[in-house]
């Protein structure tokens, strides 16, 4: 019996070299995608990997949405501004449950990408940030810190994993952004 197996393709590309993604039928690349810029920019924060740079691509809102969102819950714990962390996680209740997971796995990310800006990795290539996502973290990777990273991580895990049980989101939200209130300073 043959057995086949998947291996991933890592694509690395330079604005002059898109001859592999022509060919693919995968022009639809070549457009800038306004929240992440350039082709290579997408490139870079897809780690060159086609599909999630489609993905990317495709998924243009909702990138710029959990920015937004993240961005409001950053502001609003640093202040420490309780009601409006207290809108914020009705806001965050109406949204969907995959919406709500999504914003979750997205803002992971971002302390992750933070954490690397804080200790100065950028010239080693292991910052994935490019266009809107650069421009925050420019001002906000200094709050995210080897002490922090870890209790804000398993925060978000937990409430992720709360939300995946169908957790009561506007409970989740509004102990996610009390935690981080406290982790952020």
């Amino acid at each position: 019996m043959h057995s086949s197996r998947f291996v991933p393709w890592k694509i690395f590309y330079t604005d002059t070299d898109l001859s592999l993604i022509s060919a693919n039928g995968y022009k639809h690349l070549l457009i800038p995608c306004g929240f992440y810029g350039t082709p290579s920019d997408i490139a870079k924060v897809a780690n060159g990997n086609i599909l999630r740079a489609i993905e990317l691509c495709e998924n243009d809102e909702t990138s710029k949405q959990n920015l937004e969102n993240f961005k409001t819950l950053m502001r609003h714990a640093w202040k420490r501004d309780v009601l409006s962390i207290i809108e914020w996680s009705e806001f965050m209740a109406t949204q969907g449950r995959e919406s709500q997971k999504n914003f979750l796995s997205y803002s992971l990310r971002l302390l992750r990408e933070n954490l690397m800006l804080s200790l100065g990795q950028m010239p080693n290539n292991l910052v994935y940030l490019a266009g809107e996502e650069a421009e925050f973290s420019v001002k906000f990777h200094p709050y995210i810190t080897r002490e922090n990273i870890y209790p804000l991580s398993e925060e978000f895990g937990l409430a992720f994993s709360h939300i995946e049980a169908n957790g009561y989101a506007k409970a989740v939200f509004l102990d996610l952004a009390l935690k981080v209130t406290r982790l952020i300073r």
